[in-house]
């Protein structure tokens, strides 16, 4: 951009143009967008113009011989050089402040170049006061700004001071709380140490309970067998004495029991005190019975029977059992052996094996 055309710009931006003078700058504006934003901030330093400066009025005398020297240099400058002005007609119209201006700024008062110069200047000096204003303005701002942040910085720096302490304290209780898992999970270790020691304890225990179970078990099935063999030793003993007792007696007497038809092979022999409530029978080749069988004593008398001891007979048809009634032996006439179902019968049911009479009855 040349110099004639920013002092275009600048009077443009002043309203001071001719139509004429107008269109050209438009025309340029129109060729040159970029001009637009040094337009702008012509306008702009323009508008500022009566913000920035602090009026100072002149002297009388100044502003006097300003608008003179101004009035005449104009009136020179645009009267019409054929015409000369005559005494005596209408004084020419007064000039507004732009067409001031424009006669001040244009030759022959001042010349293109220093007028364009003078504008310039004024108009960068307007400008870099604009700018110097709107920096100052974003400098206020930045330091507002940061005094702002400083504030926030120190709430901050306050926030994670405070933060730095509870980080603090919860490793301080994160530490006491990993030395009081340290320690739970030590009991917890010999805790189960002792659990382990007491289940082989208790599994010796039961071992050794088993053992002792069994061992009781053996020893109770000795007592039972030992029990047995006692009261079988004490019976038999009771029926020794029985029958030596039996042999003492100065009455003892002898009979012999023959088979009879359904057993002709067999034979018995009955040794018996009759003043007694006992004798011993011994019986041999005797037949053995079916399961469910056995031989029963019987005591006759004339009147009937009584039933005594059952038995059986070994694989050569013997035995020896001390018989027992409930009165004296001479009170029965004969003894007989007879077949009845298990564990005997009241009265007799079976076939009769031995009989014999009692002598001395």
């Amino acid at each position: 951009m040349d110099e004639q055309m920013q002092g275009l710009l600048a009077l443009y931006a002043l309203g001071g143009l001719t139509e004429d003078e107008q269109q050209e700058v438009e025309a340029y504006l129109a060729r040159h967008p970029e001009a637009e934003a040094e337009l702008r901030e012509m306008q702009q330093a323009v508008a500022a113009l009566a913000h920035t400066a602090v009026p100072v009025p002149p002297s009388p005398q100044l502003e006097e011989a300003l608008m003179a020297r101004i009035m005449a240099d104009a009136q020179t400058r645009l009267a019409p050089v054929s015409q000369p002005a005559k005494p005596g007609k209408v004084p020419p119209r007064p000039l507004s402040w732009q067409e001031q201006l424009r006669a001040f700024l244009t030759p022959p008062v001042w010349g293109t170049a220093v007028g364009v110069a003078l504008i310039t200047l004024i108009f960068t000096t307007f400008l870099w006061q604009n700018r110097a204003a709107r920096y100052e303005q974003q400098m206020v701002e930045q330091v507002s700004r940061i005094q702002a942040l400083q504030a926030e910085n120190n709430v901050l720096q306050q926030a994670n001071q405070e933060l730095a302490t509870a980080v603090s304290q919860a490793d301080s209780e994160n530490s006491r709380l990993q030395s009081q898992l340290e320690t739970l999970r030590q009991e917890r270790d010999s805790a189960q140490m002792q659990v382990s020691l007491l289940a082989d304890e208790k599994a010796e225990w039961a071992a050794q309970t088993a053992v002792l179970l069994n061992q009781n078990t053996a020893l109770s099935d000795q007592l039972v067998a030992l029990t047995t063999l006692a009261e079988t030793l004490q019976s038999d003993l009771d029926a020794a004495n029985e029958v030596l007792a039996l042999f003492a007696s100065p009455d003892v007497d002898l009979v012999v029991l023959p088979g009879t038809e359904t057993q002709p092979q067999a034979m018995g022999q009955l040794l018996f005190d009759p003043n007694a409530n006992l004798a011993l029978l011994l019986v041999d080749g005797m037949a053995d019975l079916a399961p469910g069988q056995v031989y029963q004593v019987l005591l006759i008398r004339d009147d009937g029977h009584d039933t005594a001891e059952t038995f059986a007979v070994d694989v050569q048809g013997q035995r020896a059992l001390i018989v027992h009634s409930l009165t004296p032996m001479h009170t029965f006439t004969a003894v007989g052996v007879s077949i009845e179902p298990e564990g005997g019968s009241p009265q007799r049911t079976g076939d009769i094996i031995l009989l014999g009479e009692l002598t001395g009855s």
